[in-house]
């Protein structure tokens, strides 16, 4: 059965024959059995004509492409989703008002664009600590709220907590099968049913991570979204060790001009 979205476009298709043409250009488009399963077909149609020309009857072949068309549309989907990362990136390392704005501004600007590009239902930030991670910020698309300081205890997961120091990257599609999220499972406040996180590190060492979640369905983390997300991790670290140096500096400076007034003052 082909669907009403696509039957005036096949029909207008088979409508439009020459008088001198006895076959039709292969067409490809989406049916729906009685099962209401859809696939995909392609059909080659040819014509027979009488003596003058009247047409008498059709042949047909019709092959069922739906692997080859899935997969064509998969690698449309991804080239897509691979150039929305790359814009959203490009934004995020090219931002002229970056210099403008102070850390907070810039890691509340990082979420929300990070988010809307990965289409999930919370991100956040997170400083990692021996026996505990602590939340930087947290962007909700949902509500456009941001919040922090929400604590995780490890001995309240430790399984998460071992992955955690060792600086690994938790794919997680379904938290409640994997074996480093499992546990957040049987906590009555978790939401969570995806899980993405991304290790941050500054100067080498491990400071925290980059937490990407689903609670409203599951998610199938692919490549595209395992680098993005690495790539934003990596855009705060940066942020985050020139706000430091920054600040650095400004103490040294702050220092030094104190001790210079203070000699120029006893002199």
């Amino acid at each position: 059965i082909v669907s009403n979205d696509n039957k005036l476009q096949v029909i207008k298709f088979y409508s439009e024959l020459s008088t001198n043409q006895n076959d039709f250009d292969v067409l490809e488009f989406p049916v729906t059995s009685k099962s209401k399963k859809e696939f995909w077909v392609s059909q080659k149609v040819i014509v027979y004509r009488n003596e003058v020309g009247e047409i008498v009857s059709f042949s047909a072949i019709t092959r069922d492409i739906t692997t080859l068309k899935n997969t064509e549309l998969e690698k449309v989907k991804r080239q897509e989703k691979m150039y929305t990362y790359n814009q959203v990136l490009h934004q995020l390392t090219t931002n002229p008002n970056t210099a403008d704005s102070n850390l907070d501004e810039i890691v509340s600007d990082i979420l929300l664009k990070s988010s809307e590009a990965l289409g999930v239902d919370r991100i956040s930030i997170w400083n990692h600590f021996d026996d505990k991670v602590v939340s930087l910020k947290a962007y909700t698309p949902d509500s456009n709220t941001f919040d922090q300081g929400e604590v995780i205890l490890g001995t309240d997961y430790p399984r998460y907590f071992s992955a955690l120091k060792e600086g690994k990257t938790i794919i997680a599609n379904n938290i409640c099968e994997h074996d480093y999220t499992s546990d957040f499972c049987v906590s009555p406040d978790n939401d969570i049913k995806s899980l993405l996180d991304v290790p941050m590190f500054l100067n080498g060492k491990l400071s925290g991570l980059v937490c990407c979640e689903m609670t409203t369905s599951f998610r199938v983390w692919d490549n595209e979204d395992l680098n993005f997300a690495r790539s934003v991790a990596e855009i705060i670290s940066i942020s985050l060790e020139t706000e430091k140096i920054w600040a650095k500096s400004f103490a040294d400076n702050s220092n030094s001009s104190v001790a210079n007034n203070s000699s120029v003052e006893l002199t």
